[in-house]
């Protein structure tokens, strides 16, 4: 049977392992069991396997691992087994407290506070009693007519994919600029082409199959049938391909789809990019729609509606009461300029509104210190990762804890783990 409550909390320091036992016994007094989980370097495997029904968090779990990275991990199982989330903690950042909410967690309580583990006991008793789940914070695919479309040029896009709808278009280019919302478009358009099939996405910055691979085709069968009904994929950042998969779907492109304008077995392929230049080259080689999404800048009257959708986001990721943005500071935030187009726009209000409703705060204050986050966090290459050499060195120098090495390598703890782990495999 699946276990109520499980605490995790870095029992290394004598207050928590004070703050465990209090919890323990408080929780025992309503009839709640609950159980302790030691951290060590399995600790996120052991609360993916125990998975009870609330799960009470630390932030900081010792060198292995924090709370976030739990979260992370626990996204990946399916929705209805993953628990409900507490965090509980003395980590004072209203960053950490802002991601903890945005990933699923319930509650963010603070050690410092004197009715802390009181507060706990309550919200867990409550979690158990009113039986939430995570269902509630999984958006369905997004639909067409749901999109905002409150410009012109945003109206218009939306009458060119009804019509790529109704043609039946096999093959779909996306091209805009990076943050523009290319992906959701693609999942919209492919929820409406193809609601029969399980979507499928593809993220050719780490996908190493073969174009066969991609397609989800047999290598010791033909082509011709093979793809079937089943294809309903989206390629993301399509400017990766080294040219197989366009070579691939030039030579077999009348044997998957048969009528090159139609797709007449609810095939359906979405190809994205931001790379102008890629986009085109693939339109002159195959049969193909091509959609180009207009930058934020050229669509400003998007903004008031989508920071509306933000909102309206923020109250399901958080749980918390959020104070929607005034009419005032609403038209301020149009005025700004959004490099990171819709990306940014989303990133800065929805931390914003919740930084405000934790901590208070004026709000263009902390929208303007979300933008300058934002432009530090971007004025690199955020995917590069360390080399495995780099890696190994910079982890033996910190005492093979793998906390310090990660903040030196400015990367998280999970893809160093991974580094390290592949490196010793072989890179198997």
């Amino acid at each position: 049977m699946r276990e109520k409550v499980s605490i995790v909390l870095n029992e290394r320091e004598p207050l928590k392992r004070k703050t465990a036992e209090m919890l323990v016994a408080q929780l025992a007094e309503i009839n709640i069991t609950a159980s302790r989980i030691e951290i060590d370097e399995n600790i996120e495997t052991v609360i993916c396997e125990r998975l009870p029904r609330v799960l009470v968090l630390d932030y900081l779990l010792g060198d292995y691992s924090t709370g976030l990275d739990v979260m992370h991990r626990l996204s990946e199982i399916d929705v209805e087994s993953r628990p409900l989330v507490i965090f509980l903690t003395d980590e004072p950042s209203v960053q950490v407290a802002v991601d903890a909410m945005r990933m699923g967690a319930y509650h963010y309580i603070e050690l410092d506070n004197p009715r802390a583990v009181s507060l706990a006991s309550r919200e867990i008793e409550r979690l158990l009693k009113s039986e939430p789940t995570a269902q509630r914070r999984l958006k369905n695919p997004p639909k067409i007519n749901d999109l905002v479309a409150t410009s012109k040029q945003s109206r218009l896009l939306i009458k060119q994919l009804q019509a790529i709808i109704a043609k039946r278009s096999p093959v779909v280019l996306i091209c805009g600029p990076a943050g523009s919302g290319v992906t959701t478009l693609a999942k919209a358009l492919q929820e409406e082409r193809s609601s029969r099939n399980p979507c499928r996405k593809i993220d050719l910055r780490f996908f190493t199959g073969t174009a066969r691979d991609a397609l989800g085709i047999s290598h010791r069968s033909g082509v011709t049938g093979r793809v079937g009904s089943n294809l309903s994929l989206i390629i993301e950042h399509l400017e990766e391909d080294d040219g197989e998969l366009l070579d691939f779907l030039i030579d077999n492109f009348e044997d998957l789809w048969g009528n090159v304008s139609v797709s007449n077995n609810d095939s359906f392929l979405t190809l994205c990019t931001s790379d102008t230049e890629i986009s085109a080259a693939w339109a002159k080689a195959i049969p193909l729609e091509m959609i180009k999404i207009p930058a934020l800048q050229d669509r400003s009257d998007d903004i008031p509606a989508l920071i509306q959708r933000f909102v309206q986001e923020a109250v399901s990721l958080s749980s918390l009461k959020i104070k929607p943005l005034s009419a005032q500071i609403t038209a301020w935030v149009s005025e700004l300029d959004w490099p990171g187009d819709i990306k940014q726009l989303r990133s800065c209000v929805l931390n914003a509104l919740i930084m405000n409703t934790l901590d208070g705060g004026d709000l263009k204050e902390l929208i303007n210190e979300q933008r300058n986050v934002w432009e530090e966090n971007n004025s690199h290459d955020s995917n590069i990762l360390p080399d495995p050499f780099t890696a190994a060195a910079t982890l033996e120098r910190c005492g093979h804890r793998y906390r310090p090495a990660a903040a030196l390598l400015g990367c998280g703890i999970r893809k160093l783990q991974t580094i390290i782990d592949r490196a010793i495999s072989g890179g198997e």
